[in-house]
């Protein structure tokens, strides 16, 4: 296993642990606001996962699925599983293809690496 596929597996693995702990939790609990970062539980956990729809998407070439309508436990789980499959092919179809060093246009229309995006994204 090479050092792509430990961060991969290694995020998978620990996103699924805090969400799986999730479980436990009330709605109210997950939406309880906390004075940092997104403010509340849920909300944290959605940009998580957003993060890594969307950047996987524009690494792919694709404009990220804005729809983030299903901000329950268990779709934030089914979008978080489907998410890192697509994230993760890309990174190792980058990885295989030699191409970690190739630009893409970001979101701000800044370039980036895929290389970069990939260390970056999901840590």
């Amino acid at each position: 296993m090479d050092l792509i596929d430990r961060l991969l597996e290694h995020d998978h693995w620990a996103t699924t642990q805090v969400l799986e702990t999730c479980r436990g939790l009330t709605d109210a609990q997950l939406d309880q606001e906390f004075d940092i970062g997104h403010r509340t539980l849920r909300n944290t956990l959605e940009h998580m996962i957003f993060n890594i729809e969307a950047w996987g998407a524009m690494m792919a070439g694709q404009r990220p699925n804005m729809d983030r309508s299903d901000r329950s436990l268990n779709g934030l789980i089914a979008r978080h599983e489907r998410a890192h499959a697509a994230f993760a092919a890309v990174a190792r179809q980058a990885r295989d293809e030699g191409r970690l060093d190739d630009t893409y246009r970001d979101h701000f229309g800044l370039s980036t690496t895929l290389g970069g995006t990939i260390l970056h994204v999901p840590y």
